[in-house]
């Protein structure tokens, strides 16, 4: 498949297809490689906990992203809340029906003619661990 001027055999390349063989390599990939100073990089151990945590603290937001998300799908008047006051450009409004479903993570939205953006924010003591973003359209 390699040969010295650096070039691949047309013959090899459907080999290489078929069967997933390494890829032709001239003379400058296979020096640079070899040299290159972060193939021996050394990497600080890893501590799982705050990954933990953030992942625990987002089921919390997707059960209560299900609680919004049920009372849009569910709730035609309170569908249509939203959208007029978001229409109205009335962010406080859509912010505090958002909020009215039971929900205590912080929420933030935004919003234009074809949708709402709404994105719940939990932060932790320790730090600002979690959002979750959820973009909804309402026009096609």
């Amino acid at each position: 498949m390699f040969n010295p001027k650096g070039n691949c055999d047309p013959s090899a390349y459907h080999y290489q297809i078929i069967y997933n063989s390494p890829p032709c390599l001239n003379d400058y990939q296979i020096n640079h490689t070899s040299r290159h100073p972060y193939n021996n990089r050394q990497f600080p151990p890893v501590d799982t906990t705050m990954f933990s945590k953030s992942a625990k603290e987002m089921q919390k937001l997707m059960s209560e992203a299900a609680l919004v998300l049920n009372k849009i799908a569910y709730s035609k008047e309170f569908a249509h809340q939203v959208m007029t006051a978001a229409q109205e450009s009335q962010l406080n409004k859509v912010e505090q029906l958002i909020k009215s479903t039971g929900i205590t993570s912080e929420v933030e939205c935004s919003f234009n003619p074809d949708g709402i953006t709404i994105t719940f924010i939990l932060a932790t003591s320790e730090i600002d661990c979690c959002h979750l973003s959820i973009i909804l359209r309402w026009r096609s």
